[in-house]
């Protein structure tokens, strides 16, 4: 919870000490701009992927870069990247990716191989992981969102009675829910019974980019219109509202222990926001 990293549309990759606001280090030779970045669980690593599907995986204490991967190369959609997003598993061996050429693949992080390939049935626009590893979840904005087993790669649900437009997918931190954004409304769906538990509504406009608290109480929200939110998913108040960017939420996570948060934005700020305070 002590730095954060932000992926640029110049294909700059930064790595930034979260308290202090200054830069830690620099990667500039990205091939394209950048479409998706993560931070392991552990902090021992952190990655990117750049508009053609190149993912980069580096070392977190030396910023040695430790893979190289070609990912998601296959029949790509013209004028969209290859990889929508990448996240790593909680337990730190594996990354996620979810890539327009209607695949989720899994890779190693002691090799760099890839350890599996989800087919998807359509074109998928996120993807997350579940805390124990064992779930995916994926959201497509022509499709349902589905849950699929992580080592088998069978398919174990969709959500909804034929919904459509998840352009976000998130597990809550103890996996028992997950978070999906379909356009404005956010809509909570128990993993084991498939169920809705709940639905926010308040954004104006599609919300995009998720972010749990570690307790799983709250839930941060960016939207396309630069506005974030922090919902009280238990109690289901109003939720704060912040005018945080002039242009698009493109990410948002809290630190681990919930007393900050950050935002990126299309208007190329990345934001450090004081949680207790807001």
């Amino acid at each position: 919870g002590k730095q954060i990293i932000s992926g640029s549309a110049d294909g700059v990759v930064k790595l930034w000490d979260f308290s202090t606001r200054q830069e830690i280090r620099t990667h500039t030779d990205q091939e394209g701009p950048i479409s998706s970045i993560a931070f392991s669980k552990d902090g021992r690593h952190y990655a990117a992927v750049s508009f053609r599907g190149h993912i980069r995986i580096w070392d977190q204490n030396t910023g040695n870069e430790i893979h190289r991967i070609s990912a998601h190369s296959e029949n790509p959609i013209a004028g969209q990247p290859l990889v929508n997003r990448i996240v790593f598993s909680s337990d730190g061996t594996r990354l996620v990716s979810e890539g327009n050429d209607f695949t989720i693949r899994i890779w190693d992080l002691i090799t760099g191989k890839e350890r599996l390939r989800v087919r998807e049935n359509g074109w998928g626009n996120t993807v997350d992981i579940s805390p124990d590893g064992k779930y995916l979840a994926t959201g497509s904005a022509l499709g349902p969102a589905r849950l699929w087993d992580a080592t088998s790669g069978r398919e174990i649900r969709s959500f909804g009675k034929g919904d459509f437009g998840y352009l976000s997918v998130r597990f809550s931190p103890d996996g028992k829910s997950l978070a999906m954004g379909q356009s404005a409304i956010i809509r909570i769906w128990d993993v084991e019974s498939g169920q809705e538990i709940r639905s926010l509504k308040g954004h104006a406009v599609s919300a995009w980019v998720f972010g749990f608290s570690s307790d799983g109480k709250k839930l941060l929200t960016g939207s396309v219109d630069g506005v974030v939110k922090i919902w009280n998913v238990q109690a289901d108040p109003e939720p704060m509202v912040l005018k945080a960017h002039a242009d698009a939420v493109t990410n948002i996570a809290f630190s681990p222990d919930g007393r900050k948060f950050a935002s990126a934005g299309y208007d190329s700020t990345v934001i450090v926001w004081e949680a207790a305070t807001r």
